[in-house]
């Protein structure tokens, strides 16, 4: 090979070599997931970043809070500037959130000026403990910058919230009786229902409404209680009245009126009779042809006789 042509492959390898180093020290690789501040990557510590975290962050688990963070120190102009925050850094995995990684002036930078950046991020812790938050920012020329925020994440201490449903009062074998109680807590954990004492129903409570159906109870009061309980210990209990009542037994009592109404020379006479239920009383409609048959058959019966007695003393009987 003659030697021109070896040195061209040379320098080529070389200017190579070069551009590969340079892109390298000037890209701030917004996609990597990587930790900055290792050798060969963004080890140069010279941007600053800060939160308004003002000391160890004080939180409670399942309730949300909110990192203003500000990167600047950057040179560079061009907006190859970038502040990042990943699950896989330090605790970060010990909350939820969402993993971002925000460009100088590009969408979600709250600060118009170049090389500036400012966010806001929702943090919501998910275990108890003492844990690091990390966030990095990162720039062309491998300059970088990190921010630790110390947080304290514990229990609620408060008492989950519980409403207190109206007693019930229904009648022996109605149906369709239903206690529904709405608490709320931002850590549930469990759940139990006492009937005058008695655990009848418990489990574990996601937040959710609580119902318990009260229907084919004997006649009687009963004490139904009710018992949440948050991650923490903290609970608060209700309790509700409900009251089973024998059947309503209705007795009805008739009244009948019987007028009758007689014509003769005296003045007219109005007869009321009143039957009590159970008694049957026929009324003058039906008693006035019965006597007049009566009386006929009577009258009849006279007539023979006297027959009878006329030809028996004429000696024709």
């Amino acid at each position: 090979m003659r030697k021109p042509f070896k040195y061209l492959v040379l320098l080529s390898l070389l200017s190579l070599v070069f551009v590969f180093a340079g892109a390298s020290m000037t890209i701030a690789f917004p996609s990597s997931t990587t930790e900055c501040g290792n050798s060969g990557c963004h080890d140069t510590s010279t941007l600053t970043i800060t939160s308004n975290a003002t000391g160890t962050v004080n939180a409670t688990v399942g309730k949300s809070f909110i990192l203003d963070i500000d990167a600047g120190g950057y040179t560079g102009g061009d907006q190859e500037f970038y502040v990042s925050i990943e699950s896989s850094w330090a605790d970060n995995d010990q909350f939820s959130f969402t993993p971002t990684s925000i460009q100088d002036n590009g969408t979600g930078d709250l600060n118009s000026n170049l090389n500036q950046i400012s966010i806001s991020v929702d943090f919501t812790p998910i275990s108890v403990g003492t844990f690091t938050l990390r966030i990095w920012s990162a720039g062309k020329n491998d300059v970088a910058g990190s921010l630790d925020v110390t947080v304290s994440v514990s229990y609620d201490e408060n008492a989950p919230f519980i409403d207190s449903p109206t007693d019930i009062e229904y009648e022996y074998l109605a149906t369709g009786n239903e206690i529904t109680w709405f608490p709320s807590d931002p850590n549930p954990a469990s759940y139990s229902i006492f009937r005058n004492g008695t655990l009848v129903g418990s489990g574990g409570w996601n937040g959710s409404s609580i119902a318990i159906v009260v229907d084919w109870l004997i006649p009687g009061i009963y004490e139904y209680t009710l018992i949440v309980y948050n991650i923490g210990g903290s609970f608060t209990s209700d309790t509700v009245m409900v009251t089973v009542t024998l059947p309503v037994t209705t007795t009805t009592t008739t009244t009948t009126t019987t007028t009758t109404t007689t014509a003769t020379t005296s003045p007219e006479t109005t007869t009321t009779t009143t039957s009590q239920p159970g008694v049957s009383i026929l009324d003058g409609a039906v008693l006035s042809p019965f006597i007049t048959v009566v009386g006929t058959w009577v009258g009849l019966i006279l007539v023979v006789v006297v027959i009878s007695e006329v030809l028996k003393r004429k000696g024709r009987w």
